[in-house]
């Protein structure tokens, strides 16, 4: 069994992306392909 955590990714567009796991989004997040949105 698999303990993977997802995190959800929207883009600059606001267009919902796949599902990633942090380190990637964090990777997105520092090169601006991607915003922090407050829900």
């Amino acid at each position: 069994m698999s303990n993977t955590n997802y995190v959800f990714v929207i883009d600059t567009n606001k267009k919902p992306l796949q599902p990633c796991k942090p380190s990637v989004a964090r990777r997105l997040l520092n090169s601006g392909k991607e915003i922090i949105e407050p829900i």
